[in-house]
């Protein structure tokens, strides 16, 4: 039986053997465009808490004063930077809470540090001193809540 056709060949070849495999093709590539997830890595974590408390001490034993400068948070392999508006915490347990938007680190762990100064008497500050991390990170979720305990001797 022949193929009966007015268009060219390649037309009648088309529609009989090809249209199908591209059709097919086609619902492929807009079902793997539409079926993929939303990524979170550049979402922000929301209304985070950043808790700090003051236990420093200085050489002689003596517990002191600290301005809180900033918080570095780490979002995935790069560290970034939320200003804490350079609150002074009392010696001896002075406590303060910020409320922060930590970008690129929803739903992912993360691990945040302080920068603070301690004060050295009078009206002098010592240079910036950057806590630690710990040893845990936690997923950051929107109303998070990251305390950090400042202990040691600056």
């Amino acid at each position: 039986m022949s193929l009966r056709s007015s268009k060219p060949a390649s037309f009648v070849s088309c529609l009989r053997y090809g249209a199908p495999a591209l059709l097919a093709a086609g619902a492929l590539a807009v079902a793997t465009y539409t079926a993929a997830p939303p990524a979170h890595a550049s979402e922000t974590c929301k209304s985070v808490k950043i808790k700090v408390i003051n236990h420093v001490k200085n050489a002689s034993g003596n517990y002191r004063d600290i301005k809180v400068l900033r918080a570095i948070y780490l979002d995935g392999g790069t560290w970034r930077t939320e200003q804490l508006a350079n609150k002074i915490l009392t010696a001896n347990g002075g406590t303060w809470t910020w409320v922060e938007n930590l970008g690129n680190v929803r739903d992912e762990n993360t691990q945040i540090k302080i920068v603070f100064q301690v004060d050295t008497g009078g009206s002098t500050w010592s240079s910036e001193e950057t806590s630690n991390t710990g040893t845990a990170s936690a997923v950051c979720s929107d109303g998070s809540t990251y305390t950090k305990d400042l202990v040691g001797t600056y």
